[in-house]
């Protein structure tokens, strides 16, 4: 039940165009979320400083924990650099939108 409440709800807002919906008592928002193509950002490294990189890059280690990127450190070099830069750009174009999450905040 709450997956087609869901769909109808997506639905609405794409034919609105918006990310919230009014309702009775609810506000309702489509929060988009980021995802990140750790491939194109392997080349970062080449854009920015190495003490930059040591801050956003967790290297794989002995331990069973994978390689990451820090995505707060990201959206810090994305600010830092400005969108228009190379490095910006290069984060950009790393940078994929979802849909998001769908939340109903209770109107007070």
């Amino acid at each position: 039940m709450v997956g087609l409440i869901e769909m109808e709800i997506r639905r609405r807002l794409r034919e609105s165009g918006g990310r919230t919906l009014p309702a009775d008592g609810y506000t309702i928002i489509q929060k988009p979320e980021a995802i990140w193509d750790e491939m194109k950002l392997a080349s970062l490294p080449e854009l920015i400083s190495p003490e930059e990189w040591a801050e956003i890059y967790t290297p794989a280690s002995t331990k069973p924990v994978p390689p990451k990127i820090n995505k707060a450190k990201i959206n810090k070099a994305l600010r830092d650099h400005g969108k228009n830069s190379d490095v910006g750009k290069f984060i950009l174009a790393a940078r994929h939108e979802t849909v998001g999450k769908i939340t109903v905040e209770r109107k007070e």
